[in-house]
């Protein structure tokens, strides 16, 4: 008798669902529209796929993303024209095709475009005007997202039933529930997508649970709440068991959702919550399991009342007791204590026995030695210089009288003598050598000296120059390790002696640091990469600009953070400078005449580069290394 009752229930959801009216009209037939969709197409825009199409007027839409089929957007009081039963294949990647249908009934007419997708997707939607975008980007979706206007469904089926009088009635309600919900929200102010004044959208906020269940189609209408839930849990395998409470009648046209998102659905539509105890699912009103829930917490408050109380010491190793004791705090019943000893650094706590056993759990996941972190560093600074320089000497002596064979024939000036004085060692008049302004030797030079047998005519002409180029490398290669999130420092380099006098405190000598200096703090993450937060500077006292002696401090500095994999090295450059210097010593005047001003001037040119160069290499320290 069971069996043939349990037959006869099911017949009877059968002929329900049977009796439900279906159109298959043609859209032309059915509601009369001029919005045709003039354009569809698809392209790619950086890892996501985008769908745009094309209307003759701005359209009510919804957008059903159904996990890993697709997504479906369908149009309303829209015709597709041309594209009306075409498939397009794609293929970007993101996309693979679009079938583009047309349905029709007397509630509405849709035109549906089914966008097959490589994987699981989440769609984004934006209208301007009468064209839509529709985004599909990469990735896990959430629950399908519904967007549609309620006055615009409910104006169509007004029409439909205007021009056919006597033609079976149209909820407005079980129309629009196809493209609405009670949680429904206008969009906020500069939101993507936010239409004109005048226009109506209504957007369903969408929770981000995800629904994995194998897919179902349901359709009822008046049908047993107790029926449907029976259906859907047969084709879950799940044991389910209904309250007495479980009662009333539900109409829904579902097509390929999964099981678990129609059973929410259901249950949610009705007032209905689930259990789950042991493999059994059981369905109640909320209001019973609600009262079941605070009856037992009354049972559990009053054992815990009557239970003993234990106490027990949980000795905190690595994190500080008194931050511990903030969250132990939270777990205590009414009759708990907790103490804390700074001396030894442990955690008492008085109470009972589950509170006792949940406390050693939480400081055992809590209490954990700290990462940490070693930060390799190597330093190089990197130095090129160029110095050229071209110099010039000349000069002589000349001396008339009688004891060099060219009396004046005077008796004043009975004798004559004419010599240079810029270098009296060797009577130059223009003495400006190479190496004037880098003070070195000068690296090769040609002289020439002429002079009469009776040594009373002397000249002498010398022509030096100097080419210089050097390379130097400074490297260091410091090492720290430090505790995660605690700043690392590493600094090289002298302190530089000012000083200052006053009539306060006389004649004072402070020291200033002009360091090489690298703060590096480090943060692992949770999938055992290290974030630094770097700051890199340095500071060279200047001595050719000394005052009194005392140079001023040239600053440097880079800031800084990067995200590198354990092990992974990387590199901050950029304090970078170039010093040119170009030189000229002339004589006046004389240096300015064509060609034989060559005489009479030396000039030099320097380029000197520095670079900095920090490679850093972040290594978390495993406690067992």
């Amino acid at each position: 008798m069971r069996a043939h009752r349990q037959i006869f229930r099911w017949l009877g959801a059968m002929v329900i669902v049977a009796a439900i009216p279906l159109w298959v009209e043609r859209p032309s037939e059915a509601l009369e529209t001029t919005n045709v969709v003039k354009e569809i197409r698809s392209d790619r825009s950086g890892d996501a796929g985008a769908v745009t199409i094309v209307c003759d007027q701005p359209v009510v839409y919804r957008v059903l993303n159904w996990q890993e089929g697709g997504v479906e957007l369908d149009l309303y009081d829209v015709l597709l024209g041309e594209f009306d039963g075409q498939t397009l294949a794609v293929a970007n990647g993101v996309v693979e095709q679009i079938e583009a249908t047309s349905q029709a009934g007397p509630q509405r007419i849709v035109a549906r475009l089914l966008i097959r997708t490589v994987g699981p997707v989440s769609p984004e939607i934006q209208r301007d005007g009468s064209t839509l975008v529709l985004t599909l980007n990469p990735g896990v979706a959430a629950e399908p997202a519904i967007v549609g206007s309620k006055d615009k469904i409910e104006d169509i089926i007004r029409r439909y039933q205007a021009r056919h009088p006597g033609g079976p009635e149209v909820a407005a309600a079980e129309v629009a529930a196809a493209v609405a919900s009670p949680d429904i929200t206008a969009p906020a102010a500069g939101a993507p997508g936010k239409m004109e004044e005048g226009e109506v959208r209504e957007e369903l906020i969408v929770s981000q649970k995800a629904f994995t269940g194998r897919k179902m189609s349901l359709d009822f209408q008046g049908a047993n709440v107790a029926s449907v839930l029976r259906l859907i849990a047969d084709t879950a395998g799940i044991n389910m068991v209904f309250g007495k409470d479980v009662d009333g009648q539900v109409t829904m046209q579902l097509k390929d959702i999964p099981w678990d998102q129609a059973l929410n659905i259901v249950l949610k539509t009705n007032g209905l919550g689930i259990k789950k105890e042991g493999g059994v699912y059981r369905i109640a009103k909320l209001s019973v399991l609600q009262e079941e829930e605070e009856a037992r917490m009354a049972v559990k408050r009053s054992q815990e009342k009557a239970e003993d109380l234990e106490r027990t010491i949980l000795y905190i190793n690595y994190a500080n007791a008194g931050e511990i004791k903030g969250v132990l705090e939270q777990l205590l019943s009414p009759r708990g204590k907790i103490d804390v000893d700074d001396r030894t650094n442990t955690i008492i706590v008085k109470d009972i026995h589950a509170v006792v056993v949940e406390a050693h759990e939480v400081v055992k996941k809590l209490d954990l030695a700290t990462p940490q972190v070693s930060i390799e560093a190597r330093i190089v600074e990197a130095r090129t210089n160029f110095a050229k320089e071209l110099g010039i000497q000349w000069g002589g002596r000349y001396n008339a009288g009688p004891a060099t064979g060219n009396p004046t024939g005077l008796n004043f000036p009975h004798t004559v003598g004419l010599v240079g004085t810029a270098d009296s060692a060797n009577n130059f008049a223009v003495n400006l050598p190479a190496g004037n302004f880098t003070g070195q030797v000068p690296t090769g030079g040609i002289g020439l000296t002429l002079g009469s047998l009776t040594n009373s005519l002397f000249l002498d002409l010398r022509l030096s120059a100097l080419e210089e180029s050097g390379e130097a490398k400074v490297i260091a290669s410091p090492r720290v390790t430090t505790l995660d999130n605690q700043e690392a420092i590493i600094k090289q380099g002298d302190e530089i002696p000012y000083q200052s006098t006053s009539a306060n405190e006389g004649t004072k000598t402070e020291f200033k640091e002009a360091l090489l200096q690298l703060k590096v703090t480090p943060h692992i993450t949770s999938n055992r990469k290290v974030i630094l937060n770097i700051v890199a500077s340095k500071d060279t006292p200047n001595f050719d600009r000394a005052i009194n002696g005392q140079p001023p401090i040239s600053k440097q500095e880079a800031s800084t953070q990067v995200l590198l994999a354990n092990d992974e090295t990387t590199v901050i450059g950029g304090i970078y400078s170039i010093t040119e210097e170009k030189n000229r010593s002339s004589i006046p005047g004389l240096s300015r005449i064509p060609w034989v001003g060559a005489l009479f001037k030396t000039h030099g040119n320097t380029t000197d580069r520095r670079e900095l160069l920090i490679f850093i290499t972040p290594r978390i320290v495993d406690e067992g290394a």
